[in-house]
């Protein structure tokens, strides 16, 4: 089977950032900073055939980060934060079933930290989804028919850089 386009749909969103170095508020802060934004996204398709509860395939209605850094010319560490609400992952007809299926809504916590040893060589520590915050899925956006549940563990990552 192939893709196939099934209708016409209105997609409106908007998005809000906002990225603020530290170092105004006293000189103590140079290097810290915080970073977030925010994305709205609604759908509406014209065609009786699909009913979705304003979904559109694969994207959250409520999507929001956030990041709080701090970085100098050796050291850096971010520790970031990202969560959706619920979103619909496939059209009725289209996934295991003929119900639509979503996936629930979650928030993922992530750490990074590099130190630079000596010019160019960088070394790297990373946890990404440090709480082990799981991925369900459910039909007809009704979490007590949830039918999958994907157990997500932190993932660990240790790199080294060398720029030339």
């Amino acid at each position: 089977t192939q893709p196939e386009n099934i209708g016409n749909a209105q997609v409106f969103g908007f998005e809000a950032g906002f990225n603020q170095p530290l170092d105004f508020i006293s000189s103590a802060l140079d290097g810290f900073g915080i970073q977030a934004n925010y994305n709205f996204i609604s759908a509406n398709f014209f065609d009786d055939e699909i009913n979705s509860d304003d979904a559109f395939p694969g994207t959250s209605k409520h999507n929001f980060n956030t990041v709080a850094y701090y970085e100098n010319a050796k050291f850096g560490f971010r520790l970031a934060y990202n969560a959706r609400s619920n979103y619909l992952r496939t059209l009725s007809g289209e996934g295991l079933t003929a119900l639509p299926e979503y996936t629930e809504g979650r928030g993922q916590l992530d750490i990074r930290a590099n130190y630079e040893f000596i010019k160019d060589l960088q070394f790297s520590l990373g946890v990404q989804n440090v709480t082990g915050t799981d991925q369900r899925s459910f039909f007809r956006n009704n979490p007590e028919e949830s039918f999958q549940l994907i157990t997500l563990s932190p993932i660990y990552t240790v790199g080294l850089r060398y720029g030339f």
